[in-house]
């Protein structure tokens, strides 16, 4: 083999090349052999993204981007807020309040796309799904605990939640939703957060602890941004995207 398809890591060759692939498939026209000869380094690079890219837990088979954001002079300013926020500037929190169908999941997926090109660690959840995961930690046929998959969301540099209010606001959800915030805020960790509430609606319905949080009114005046949108619902026309 030429010197230069070797591996220095792991002394494996990169089957990407094309003197490589030649070479092996015709002394084993099956692939078996290119297989095996591949770069440990690369499979394991191809496995971790696999992982991260699974992890991510985006919601839709066709990807939605920035691209295909579909908006108006309404919608400017959570597209704004959104791009900066996924560049790792502004807040460390972005709350987007608005009515249903102005594009706020579509906005929170492509979030979600730009991390991973980055190649940062990102999980969405709608915030049921997110309950009902940590409700099921309480039952004995799970190794996970409540405490291990809160640490588990911890670990995601940007945690995306969808749709906050529709679950049922019972005193344990409020609780671990107050929580896994709060963790958030006090490890500066990246949350952006979709929700049809206004700041009276999540305060009278999740209480004014997570109200105050997600709302910036808790002191940490440089930690959260709030964007309102207005806008008619969109998925009742042709630019479906929310």
């Amino acid at each position: 083999m030429p010197g230069d398809v070797v591996c220095p890591t792991c002394g494996y060759f990169h089957a990407e090349d094309r003197r490589v692939s030649e070479i092996l498939l015709g002394r084993d026209p099956t692939g078996r052999l290119l297989e095996k000869a591949q770069c440990r380094c690369r499979r394991r690079r191809e496995v971790a993204e696999g992982v991260r890219l699974e992890n991510a837990n985006l919601p839709f088979a066709e990807a939605r981007t920035w691209a295909s954001f579909k908006g108006n002079v309404e919608t400017a300013g959570m597209l704004s807020a959104a791009r900066q926020f996924a560049r790792l500037g502004g807040p460390p929190v972005l709350v987007i309040s608005g009515p249903v169908g102005v594009g706020k999941s579509h906005i929170l997926e492509a979030i979600g796309r730009e991390c991973l090109e980055a190649d940062r660690t990102v999980r969405y959840e709608m915030v049921g799904s997110l309950l009902e995961r940590l409700r099921h930690t309480y039952s004995s046929k799970v190794e996970m605990d409540a405490m291990d998959l809160m640490n588990w969301y911890d670990s995601f540099r940007i945690l995306l939640l969808d749709d906050l209010g529709l679950e049922k606001s019972t005193e344990w959800a409020i609780e671990k939703l107050t929580t896994l915030v709060d963790r958030r805020l006090r490890k500066r960790r990246r949350l952006a957060v979709a929700t049809n509430l206004t700041e009276a609606d999540v305060t009278a319905s999740l209480g004014p602890r997570l109200g105050s949080r997600l709302f910036g009114d808790n002191g940490d005046l440089d930690a959260v941004r709030v964007v309102w949108v207005m806008g008619r619902d969109y998925r009742k026309g042709s630019n479906r995207h929310q």
